[in-house]
């Protein structure tokens, strides 16, 4: 037999089974989706094939349609179906339309398949792969998509709960923060004039934190009011360091007059030594 007859035969098998009220529990076609639908594959396989195939399987039975150019689909109540845009049991001319299909290199492709009462993942089908181990329950499906979903909401809250922060609590921080370093400012601010003297001499610390008013942070430390408050300062300073000048000249002109007043008294003291000298004499 050659594979043209090969695939008559098996057509026409299929199209006696189609057509047999018997099996219309376990394998239907319907017109509206140009489909044979699988609704009992345990029965399929134990009661129609061994009538009308030798040691068929239901995996050979899929890989057959498949080559004969049947589309693998899911209807819309889980079942599995195979789908073939010329082929129908109740037109036999339709029978010698149907060819195998030339063999291509095949792909790997995963595909859900949800029945009734299962969900599988089936890689290819030229793997035998039907009853493939990453079988799982519909229930067990149902759960882990309620558990994607949960955690969908929760990473929908999270972002949600980002943005408050980001508008609401993390400029409140900010300004609390800003509060904080403006106080410790002021009060360092208030404190120069102790800090830049010592006890010895009017000598100034090099060092003055109005040379960094303009210095650039991520929060304005020196505002309008600070930098009034600077300027006050140095001219506080600027006001000591003159009153300070001006009572070092003061002393040194004392001492210039003491010591002037000195050498007068040293100078008549020589002369009535001179003046007693010469009448003694």
């Amino acid at each position: 037999m050659n594979k043209s007859n090969y695939v008559y035969s098996f057509m026409l098998k299929i199209q006696t089974i189609l057509n047999d009220p018997n099996f219309q529990d376990a394998i239907v076609y319907r017109a509206d989706i140009h489909a044979i639908v699988i609704l009992d594959k345990k029965k399929l396989e134990k009661e129609v094939f061994p009538v009308y195939f030798t040691r068929l399987k239901f995996e050979d039975f899929v890989n057959h349609l498949i080559d004969f150019g049947f589309n693998e689909i899911i209807d819309e109540n889980g079942y599995i179906a195979f789908e073939h845009p010329i082929f129908n049991p109740k037109d036999n001319e339709s029978i010698p339309k149907i060819k195998k299909q030339k063999k291509t290199k095949p792909k790997t492709k995963v595909k859900v398949r949800i029945s009734d009462n299962r969900t599988s993942l089936i890689p290819s089908r030229r793997n035998n792969s039907f009853n493939h181990p990453n079988v799982i329950d519909k229930s067990s499906f149902d759960v882990l998509e309620a558990k994607i979903d949960k955690l969908a909401a929760i990473n929908d809250h999270l972002i949600e709960k980002m943005k408050y922060f980001e508008n609401t609590i993390s400029p409140m921080i900010v300004a609390n923060y800003q509060d904080s370093i403006l106080s410790s400012s002021s009060n360092v601010i208030a404190n120069l004039p102790e800090l830049n003297r010592t006890s010895q001499s009017n000598y100034l610390i090099p060092f003055n934190l109005a040379n960094y008013s303009n210095y650039q942070t991520p929060f304005n430390l020196f505002g309008s009011n600070d930098h009034e408050m600077i300027e006050g300062n140095q001219e506080n300073e600027e006001n000591e360091r003159n009153q300070g000048n001006e009572r070092n000249q003061g002393n040194e002109r004392n001492e210039e007059n003491e010591r002037n007043e000195e050498n007068e008294r040293n100078q008549g003291n020589e002369r009535n030594e001179e003046n007693e000298a010469i009448k003694k004499n």
